[in-house]
């Protein structure tokens, strides 16, 4: 059936117009193509488009999402156990200490040592003692008339602990146990060691001094020596020396040793007693730490009730 001569002439129009818009679509195309190509060239990268970047922004928000929801599901992993460490082993004198202390509190009443009397029945100096003091003593004679030492001794008689060297002397030989407490910076842990040595030495009893002073850290030890070395003018490990963990300055001739607290222990262990020791200087009491502590108790149930020649001086600021 032939389509009426209106009709065809409007579809032809309509083609037309079809082929043209057709053709204008593509030649836009076209022409952003050819754009691209320019940027391209010129730049080397393409640009991101808009669309890229919408899809390169929902890849990140879906990464958080998992991640968000794999924290949510995980499962707190417990920490693991400490190593374990070997059992705590008491030597044998901390056992023996501790039932001594355990014993004296269920006892109501604690024996009594007589100090004085134990004082009185030491024993009288043998000849090879007597020769030994006098040796000491010329010694000291000699020593006191050096340049050096008597400008040490300027100095110290300048400290507190110096001037009351007299009353220091008395109250230490007519007790066992003395407790002197001063300022810090008066002399008290240089100076009262060498004031009673230099009294047991004039009054010809040197032969029988051996010192002990503790200190509670390991450059106390070594810096109070090396002082009283220097006050004496001599080197460090001739009357005067020190030992600390792993090291030891003296000889046969050191009559006062300084030591870390942890040292006197250690002695403590094989030589409960102590034997042989004139004096035990307990410096720095105020501190109050464990192995301070711990030979307060040790000194107080062990050393003086089986030595009772032994002085002990507890010093404090």
């Amino acid at each position: 059936k032939r389509e009426p001569p209106a009709a065809a002439a409007a579809a032809a129009a309509e083609a037309e117009q079809g082929t043209d818009g057709n053709v204008g679509l593509d030649a836009e195309r076209s022409s952003s193509r050819s754009e691209n190509l320019r940027q391209v060239s010129e730049s080397g990268e393409p640009d991101q488009t808009a669309a890229d970047q919408s899809i390169a922004s929902g890849l990140t928000s879906l990464r958080d999402v998992k991640k968000t929801k794999q924290k949510r599901n995980a499962k707190p992993v417990a920490p693991s156990p400490p190593p374990r460490s070997k059992p705590f082993q008491p030597s044998a004198l901390l056992e023996q200490v501790m039932a001594d202390v355990i014993a004296s509190e269920n006892q109501p009443d604690e024996p009594v040592v007589d100090f004085a009397a134990a004082l009185k029945e030491e024993k009288p100096l043998t000849r090879r003692e007597e020769e030994l003091g006098r040796a000491m003593l010329s010694e000291f004679l000699e020593l006191s008339k050096v340049p050096e030492y008597q400008r040490m001794l300027a100095q110290r008689r300048r400290l507190p602990a110096y001037q009351m060297r007299g009353e220091l002397v008395r109250i230490c030989s007519e007790n066992q146990i003395v407790v002197v407490s001063g300022a810090t910076g008066c002399g008290k842990t240089t100076q009262i060691p060498q004031v009673l040595e230099e009294a047991l030495v004039r009054a010809g009893r040197g032969a029988r001094i051996n010192m002990i002073c503790t200190q509670p850290r390991r450059i106390s030890a070594i810096g109070v020596a090396d002082r009283i070395a220097e006050e004496r003018v001599e080197p460090t490990g001739q009357s005067v020396g020190y030992a600390i963990r792993l090291e030891k300055c003296a000889s046969r001739k050191t009559r006062m040793l300084f030591c870390t607290t942890g040292v006197l222990l250690r002695r403590l262990q094989h030589d409960p007693t102590l034997s042989g020791v004139s004096h035990l200087f307990v410096d720095e009491i105020h501190e109050r730490d464990l192995n301070t502590d711990f030979l307060l108790i040790v000194l107080r149930t062990k050393v003086i009730p089986q030595n009772p020649h032994i002085r002990i001086v507890l010093m404090s600021a």
